[in-house]
């Protein structure tokens, strides 16, 4: 999910598709609810959606994969009009191993984008990889960092410089992160023991400067196979975590997304699996406010009978709060699920 500059909100997934298994699927609406507009657009085969951004112009980015085979995916990124025009659609990714493309963002203000994506070759190393793209959807560079998992990496800012941040999702965290200068070149290996000089590791292209977002915080989960318990951490400027809040729970439940609020806390959206162990119907969506500090503010869950997740999570500057996610059930058909709360985590009467 991403805000564009009106206040309109564009989420990004996938639908069923007469073509193959699905379609990457974008739609967008206004801040009542109404849909202005909705799109899909894939191949023949399995097409997803994985993340979604807004450019200062106000285009779309996307992110997502594609199923090339019953074991291999290749990664994309798409480029959209504010309409939803699909303005190109490019490959991401090293063809020789499955990748998809799950993080995307536009750099700065210019137009730069960069593409997080994960290689998965026979072995099952997985490796971190950074893509930068020009306005038309040229590559400029790529980087990549092999990672040990279970991990998960992301764009960051480090030293106002793209950077890539793994963490563990096995409870443990690290911050382990490769700056790039506007080349593409390795400038600085920065993890919680310390900043070291790397060499360039790239060829040089000439680009225009950098600004990424810093990061301030983070959700998961202290188990990958959704019986744990809800984690939210909070980062320092340099990614150095400054702590981590376990949030206790007799359920399985885990955080998708984070959103700064406006008074410095944080709100987290994920899941709750209540009663263990794991169903088709025992899902419910879950949010979470915390202060400053890290303490526990309100939690709140949403749901029924169906299969509900909240995967992403956004707060408009009156505080009010959007969330986005699914509600399912055993058929497998699901639907979008999208609500606007206010500032305490609740549906206004």
């Amino acid at each position: 999910m991403a805000l564009a500059q009106n206040g309109d909100v564009i989420i990004a997934g996938f639908v069923p598709s007469e073509r193959g298994p699905s379609d990457a699927w974008v739609a967008r609406f206004n801040q009542q609810g109404d849909e202005v507009w909705s799109r899909a657009f894939g191949t023949p085969v399995r097409d997803e959606a994985l993340d979604v951004a807004i450019m200062d112009d106000g285009s779309i980015l996307i992110a997502g994969w594609t199923e090339a085979s019953a074991l291999h995916g290749q990664g994309f990124a798409a480029r959209l009009n504010a309409q939803g025009d699909v303005l190109w659609r490019v490959p991401v990714g090293d063809t020789q191993m499955s990748s998809a493309a799950y993080r995307i963002e536009s750099i700065g203000g210019r137009s730069i984008l960069v593409i997080s994506a994960i290689n998965l070759s026979g072995g099952g190393q997985r490796q971190a990889m950074l893509t930068a793209l020009d306005a038309d959807g040229t590559s400029l560079w790529r980087f990549i960092r092999e990672a040990t998992p279970p991990s998960e990496s992301r764009v960051v800012s480090i030293s106002n410089s793209p950077a890539i941040v793994t963490r563990r999702d096995e409870g443990d965290f690290e911050v382990r992160a490769h700056a790039l200068d506007t080349e593409g070149c390795v400038v600085v290996e920065a993890n919680s023991g310390g900043i070291l000089d790397t060499p360039c590791k790239t060829l040089p292209v000439q680009g225009a400067g950098f600004s990424a977002t810093p990061v301030k915080f983070d959700g998961s989960g202290t188990n990958a196979m959704y019986t744990g318990d809800p984690v939210i951490r909070m980062f320092a400027a340099t990614g150095a975590p400054l702590w981590e809040r376990v949030l206790p729970s007799e359920d399985g439940d885990g955080i998708i997304s984070v959103a700064e609020t406006p008074d410095g806390g944080v709100i987290g959206a994920g899941y709750r699996v209540s009663p263990l162990p794991v169903g088709r119907h025992n899902w419910d969506g879950i949010l979470v406010k915390l202060d400053p500090t890290g303490a526990v503010v309100w939690r709140h869950v949403f749901g029924g009978p169906r299969r509900d997740q909240l995967r992403s999570v956004a707060v408009l500057p009156d505080g009010s709060i959007i969330v986005a996610g699914y509600t399912g059930d055993a058929a497998g058909e699901w639907s979008p699920w999208i609500m606007r709360l206010n500032a305490g985590g609740k549906l206004d009467d």
